[in-house]
């Protein structure tokens, strides 16, 4: 979608701050094609974890199972190589 590269800029960018609360941005590999991909996605902080729910008909979270490496960009910050869930 459109505005999905916006988000991305956005929150990279110092105005992250407007958005950053709840939504962060997730960058993962395809596990099909290979690919890169980076997408912005709503969270809640539960204790020590994060959480994000998606429509079932949105299969991006697929490339996540098996422990598939992640990148996630929380509040302006970059967490590299967190384990996927699964």
């Amino acid at each position: 979608m459109w505005y999905n590269a916006i988000t991305v800029w956005l929150l990279r960018s110092p105005l992250h701050g407007l958005f950053s609360g709840n939504t962060m941005v997730v960058g993962y590999t395809g596990r099909k094609s290979g690919k890169t991909y980076q997408l912005p996605v709503s969270y809640i902080r539960l204790q020590e974890s994060l959480l994000t729910i998606s429509y079932k008909r949105r299969t991006w979270w697929r490339n996540l199972r098996n422990g598939a490496q992640v990148t996630i960009l929380l509040q302006g910050k970059d967490l590299r190589e967190v384990g996927g869930g699964g």
